[in-house]
């Protein structure tokens, strides 16, 4: 029997219990003890609610055991499940929702402590990681001394789903839900449009459905408030992303005059051509899709984009150069111009504005302390960000779509997850900054995974960044991660998760359910 020591943060009380318990928990609890025998648990569990909004946590609960603890149902020593919280049920999830937990088996009832909803939440997560199974029985078990006390490092713990490059329907999304909660990830970023395609209707602009791949390709108004309260039962926030003024292609649906000419230019790449300010009802046609979004996602946060804008385009195109000109204005100035005429909106609408890093250098000290940058090219940008006082979460080391993200060693796809947990949000960030790091995100670029594809490439690489924005920083051992990657791929996969394997490992035990995501 194998016991990793985790230097002060792990203590494991050895006892008649299966090996694959000592290599959970991921990402890596505060503190967590096993000792005692294995007792069963029993399917479905017998559930006591002490909390406000008691039907809704219930709600959540009874999802929760069915991912936590999948397959038919059994009697066993474990019968009950107890939840205690004292805020009932958050609908707007944000960095700064209290995500602390403890459980731990009294007698034959699990019992879950928390603030909320979201860090019961984290509780199942955790549990999940610590059950164990038998082949052929498909018994579920956890130790009779069971005790974990957990809470995360940073609040913003993010994953990026790209739905426009490839289209992602609303399965596919609650399927990434499932393993972001299994993962302990409270942030789906919803790139839900680009150049390529518009993947989400939008009331206030109808016309945009017809920038979808194909009909079929498009989320209606109750695809995305099904979307939305399956994240919430699980404890995650859905943060839309509307990219303006570039990668701006697809307004054209829209309006033919909502998007700039770039001539020759436009023809290398499509992720070139920028929304044109020219039009004077391109503002209030974003101003509209801002409000569309303020509807249909109860969360504190829209992200407007704001990156890789090809300002020489607005230059090519007759119309805009006139408008420039009228406007005393130079093409690099545009920018600032949508956000100046959009960021009040979207302040006004109770939403944060996240933006892409490039936007820091054009807006005032004033609107920094309105916003979030999110850092995705260059660390060093994240060390000017925050040493003004600004707040900013980190992409960069965690793109999924590369092989080696943010590194010059190669590493085969197999092993770049050691290039992602390898990277500290802190590094090279002086103490008295580092408090304006909000956390991260891992971003999951779709021009190369689809519906068939996008599980393996996500898990369990994600599982890194995931563990370096909840577990303590003093967790950097890859041999145990490993091991607890390992575990982990299991229980997603037991989730209807489609983990790829990390090293040679016996098949996982999966016993005969239906997803909760299905």
């Amino acid at each position: 029997m194998k016991v990793f020591q985790f230097a002060l943060l792990l203590t494991v009380f050895v006892s008649v219990f299966a090996d694959s318990t000592f290599d959970a928990v991921m990402p890596l609890p505060t503190k967590l003890q096993v000792s005692g025998s294995a007792k069963t648990i029993s399917r479905p569990l017998s559930i006591t609610i002490s909390s406000p909004d008691a039907d809704k946590v219930r709600s959540s609960a009874s999802m929760w055991t069915k991912i936590a603890f999948p397959g038919p149902s059994t009697k066993g020593d474990v019968t009950g499940l107890k939840i205690v919280l004292d805020d009932g049920y958050i609908v707007a999830v944000d960095h700064t929702t209290d995500e602390s937990y403890s459980t731990f088996l009294n007698g034959n009832t699990i019992e879950i402590h928390a603030k909320n909803h979201v860090g019961m939440s984290r509780a199942f997560a955790s549990l999940a990681d610590v059950a164990d199974y038998s082949y052929g029985s498909y018994e579920a078990t956890i130790p009779s001394g069971l005790l974990i006390t957990d809470s995360p490092r940073y609040g913003w713990r993010g994953v990026l789903v790209d739905t426009a490059r490839h289209y992602l329907g609303p399965l596919t999304v609650k399927k990434i839900l499932v393993g972001m909660a299994l993962s302990k990830l409270n942030v789906m970023h919803w790139h839900f449009e680009d150049a390529q395609s518009w993947s989400v209707h939008m009331p206030s602009q109808p016309k945009l459905d017809g920038g979808a791949w194909v009909p079929s390709a498009l989320m209606t108004d109750l695809d995305v408030s099904e979307v939305v309260d399956f994240a919430t039962k699980l404890g995650i926030a859905v943060v839309p992303e509307v990219d303006i003024p570039g990668h701006g292609a697809i307004w054209g649906h829209a309006d033919p005059a909502f998007t700039a000419d770039c001539g020759a230019h436009m023809d290398r790449n499509i992720n070139n051509i920028p929304v044109s300010p020219a039009s004077s009802k391109i503002i209030p046609a974003i101003q509209g899709v801002t409000a569309d979004l303020a509807n249909m996602f109860p969360t504190k946060y829209t992200h407007l984009g704001g990156d890789e804008v090809e300002t020489i385009c607005y230059d090519k195109d007759a119309t805009v150069a006139a408008w420039l000109k009228k406007q005393g204005i130079r093409s690099s100035q545009v920018p600032e111009y949508f956000v100046r005429n959009v960021m009040p909106t979207v302040l006004q609408q109770g939403r944060t504005p996240v933006f892409w890093e490039e936007m820091f250098a054009r807006l005032t000290a004033a609107e920094h302390k309105q916003s979030i940058f999110e850092v995705w090219s260059d660390r060093a940008k994240l060390a000017e960000i925050v040493s003004t006082g600004s707040n900013a979460i980190l992409a960069s080391p965690w793109y999924l779509d590369k092989q080696i993200p943010d590194q010059p060693t190669a590493y085969l796809w197999i092993d770049t997850w050691k290039a992602m947990y390898a990277q500290d949000p802190t590094d090279q960030i002086p103490a008295a900054h580092q408090a304006n790091i909000l956390g991260g995100e891992a971003a999951m670029w779709a021009e190369t995974v689809d519906e068939d594809t996008v599980d393996g490439r996500m898990w369990p690489r994600i599982l890194a960044p995931a563990e370096r924005l909840w577990s303590a920083q003093s967790v950097t051992d890859t041999d145990s991660a490993e091991a607890r990657m390992n575990v982990k791929r299991c229980v997603l996969v037991r989730a209807g998760v489609h983990s790829s394997p990390i090293r040679p490992s016996a098949p996982c035990v999966v016993p005969p359910s239906v997803p909760v995501w299905k």
